[in-house]
């Protein structure tokens, strides 16, 4: 997240499971807060670029559903347990 502050991103908004990770984001810079696998309140946001770190199936479900159509989604974290359930 401070990364994409530091090349420029008008604003921040994450996604991640606990409060702990929410207070941590807020205090780093980040705009907006969702949980994970909250589809339907990230559902078109359009989103510039995400970037999905955890791993987790369900985060990159999220992922999806807030990109834009030509967005990018980067995925630097071991997407674990990706099955061919996920459609793009």
């Amino acid at each position: 997240m401070q990364a994409a502050l530091a090349a420029g991103a008008a604003s921040v908004c994450v996604v991640a499971n606990t409060q702990r990770q929410e207070d941590v984001m807020f205090a780093s810079g980040a705009k907006a807060f969702h949980r994970a696998g909250d589809v339907a309140a990230l559902e078109g946001l359009g989103v510039d670029v995400v970037v999905e770190a955890s791993g987790s199936p369900s985060a990159l479900e999220t992922a999806l559903a807030a990109v834009r159509d030509g967005g990018g989604i980067m995925l630097p974290g071991s997407p674990r347990g990706l099955t061919d359930e996920i459609d793009v």
